[in-house]
């Protein structure tokens, strides 16, 4: 893997005849640009989230693009998606019920003693 620095450089890359595929995982501050090319996966890290939405609208045409989203993004846009249907009634309940779904799927497998 090797990372790029420059979002020119990665433009260039992501042209490249060789690149397969595009990936765009977003976390909390971050959001990361991986593009796949024959020999190496080449990663860039995008600190402003307007940069990224240029970024992604000036990727090449006809480019696999695969969004890799974390569960926290996933739970975060629900509760965003909701509050815009203006259901404050339910977002509270809703609120405690994903927070116990997010606990549930990051917690780790217990260990069993033989």
């Amino acid at each position: 893997p090797k990372q790029i620095h420059e979002i020119k450089d990665f433009l260039l890359t992501a042209r490249r005849k060789d690149a397969r595929s595009v990936k765009i995982k977003r976390s909390k501050d971050i959001v990361k640009f991986k593009v796949r090319c024959s020999k190496y996966l080449y990663t860039l890290c995008v600190f402003d989230q307007e940069k990224a939405d240029k970024l992604k609208q000036s990727l090449p045409p006809g480019s696999l693009i695969i969004f890799i989203k974390t569960h926290r993004s996933r739970l975060l846009e629900l509760c965003h998606t909701l509050n815009h249907l203006h259901l404050d009634f339910y977002i509270d309940t809703l609120h405690v019920l994903l927070l116990h779904v997010f606990r549930f799927e990051c917690a780790r497998p217990l260990k069993m003693k033989k």
